[in-house]
């Protein structure tokens, strides 16, 4: 796998740039907050509202994890990793876009993206009631290993990043799904995101460390408020 690493062919790298944002943060805050609003009203029978929180609070938790977790693990990332490739005739307009997308600074053990898509997606695919839990749980693989792919195609993890992020993501979110007792009581999956925004904020205020906390609890608040 170490040889797909800061792979060079533009049209691969504008291929798995894309792919990447399925595991990006603000793509996951995208779905649970869909899911959370408006699940209901999607085809088939959409999805329950305390199943929408669900999904929203695996991805407050994942934010509040790793926020916390690579202040304790700092192990740093392949060589250019803050370098964006580069891509004949891009388009000036685009090229903030992509370097923010194709590049990544600060430690990079275990890898975010691989984390923050088995907890969201393996979330998602134990909730939802279409198909079979085996289809459901197969499609959420093939995201998983897409995005840990992408990673390593942008030269912005080791192989070791997204297979601990991936190992590390699907052991906690059976531990959060086991403690919602299946899923059906999202507010102890906020409890542990507002616990871990604060550890977060404990260790170091920052920008980001205040908007995960801040955001957590305000998700706890509005979900213990909300009938469903």
């Amino acid at each position: 796998m170490e040889m797909l690493q800061g792979y060079g062919e533009w049209p691969v790298v504008v291929l798995f740039a894309l792919i990447t944002q399925l595991g990006d943060v603000w793509f996951l805050l995208l779905l649970g907050g869909v899911l959370y609003v408006a699940g209901g009203e999607l085809p088939g029978g959409g999805v329950a509202r305390r199943q929408g929180l669900f999904v929203l609070s695996l991805v407050l938790t994942y934010i509040a994890f790793i926020e916390a977790l690579k202040h304790f693990i700092v192990l740093p990332r392949p060589p250019g990793a803050s370098v964006p490739p580069t891509v004949p005739g891009m388009p000036p307009m685009l090229e903030g876009v992509f370097t923010n997308i194709t590049t990544a600074e600060g430690p990079g053990f275990p890898s975010g993206h691989a984390l923050g898509t088995t907890m969201v997606w393996g979330g998602l695919a134990f909730v939802l009631d279409r198909g079979t839990r085996r289809l459901r749980f197969g499609i959420a693989g093939v995201i998983v290993v897409l995005v840990s792919i992408s990673r390593l195609v942008l030269g912005v993890h080791y192989t070791v990043d997204v297979v601990a992020g991936a190992g590390l993501g699907i052991v906690v979110l059976g531990v959060l799904y086991w403690l919602s007792d299946r899923g059906t009581d999202p507010e102890r999956v906020l409890l542990v995101a507002v616990a871990l925004g604060i550890v977060g904020l404990a260790i170091r205020i920052t920008l980001d460390s205040v908007a995960t906390a801040g955001s957590a609890i305000g998700a706890w608040q509005c979900g213990a408020a909300s009938p469903m």
